[in-house]
């Protein structure tokens, strides 16, 4: 509190001795004093005021909202805790403060989902790039990324990016990036499309009767 100092007493006020403690700051008989347990009352200063500052109510410090500017380590996972130097409580005795600890929440993302170091993500294709393979672009954290699908690829095949997932910690290495390949079936189909389905399906049916 700026107008009390963090003393907790009205400019002009003076000090007494607890009477809790009688002025020695900790509670308890005569050998008790160099370690019984500190005064509640007067927390260990074996002194109150006889007028609290009207600011603070005595407490010598005042809740108010701050803004911090606070670097982000990369890799930093979902309930990593950040330390500011003395931003926390005021210290006992006029020591010197705590630190404020910053809990950190990642909010989910959209297309991957991280495990460890490794992001996975699913990524459609159309049943003519399952069947019939090709170059597709695989959004990563560093721009797109060629993937080249083989003929036949199956909905749920998974393939691997090397060194595209998250940072790691300190000394960790970056994780890979996983991507599980969903084949997608249309659901409108143009005239062309619904023949040459239609086409492929009767030659398939001949493949299958030996017709």
């Amino acid at each position: 509190c700026r107008h009390c100092r963090a003393t907790g007493t009205a400019p002009g006020s003076s000090y007494q001795d607890c009477p809790d403690c009688q002025g020695r700051g900790r509670k308890g008989g005569p050998g008790l004093l160099r370690f019984g347990p500190f005064c509640k009352r007067c927390r260990g200063h074996g002194k109150i005021h006889t007028q609290t500052c009207p600011h603070c109510y005595g407490h010598g410090h005042l809740w108010e909202n701050s803004s911090y500017h606070l670097q982000i380590p990369p890799g930093t996972v979902d309930g990593a805790r950040l330390r500011i130097a003395g931003e926390g409580g005021k210290g006992f005795q006029n020591g010197p403060p705590g630190n404020l600890e910053v809990i950190i929440h990642v909010e989910p993302h959209f297309f991957f989902t991280r495990v460890g170091n490794d992001l996975h993500c699913r990524f459609p294709i159309s049943f003519a790039q399952a069947a019939l393979g090709g170059m597709v672009d695989v959004p990563t954290l560093d721009g797109c990324r060629t993937l080249n699908l083989p003929r036949g690829t199956q909905s749920g095949k998974v393939f691997r990016f090397p060194g595209g997932g998250a940072p790691g910690r300190a000394h960790e290495p970056r994780g890979d990036q996983v991507v599980e390949v969903v084949v997608t079936t249309p659901g409108n189909l143009s005239p062309g499309q619904k023949a040459i389905l239609e086409e492929f399906a009767s030659l398939e049916r001949e493949q299958l009767t030996g017709a």
